[in-house]
């Protein structure tokens, strides 16, 4: 009842790593998985969410990874780094099935 907030964090610059715990899970792909059952819970139907993708400076060098090896969805430029941190979002963004609930902010730091 008196949660008016989330705040999520994420490392941006994780997307190919996998989960220590199991070889074969993508970080990421596990924070959105995560973050998909947080935001469609209808107890938080209501809360402002923040989205924090930290870890930009590791991510403006490992951009040279390529991220399309890890997500294959992604087309955009292969070491944009605007256009990836465009992507990150859009993923967290798209999991929200309620467009009515309050807007989803995002900060990279």
């Amino acid at each position: 009842d008196s949660v008016t907030s989330i705040l999520f964090l994420v490392s941006s610059s994780e997307y190919d790593q996998v989960l220590m715990e199991d070889r074969q899970t993508n970080r990421l792909r596990e924070s959105v998985d995560i973050f998909e059952t947080i935001v469609n819970n209808r107890v938080f139907g209501n809360v402002s969410i923040i989205l924090f993708l930290n870890k930009t400076d590791l991510l403006e060098e490992k951009v040279q990874v390529p991220l399309k090896d890890y997500f294959p969805e992604y087309t955009g430029p292969e070491h944009s780094l605007a256009d990836i941190q465009a992507f990150m979002v859009e993923c967290f963004r798209a999991r929200r099935r309620d467009a009515t609930q309050k807007p989803l902010y995002h900060h990279f730091t």
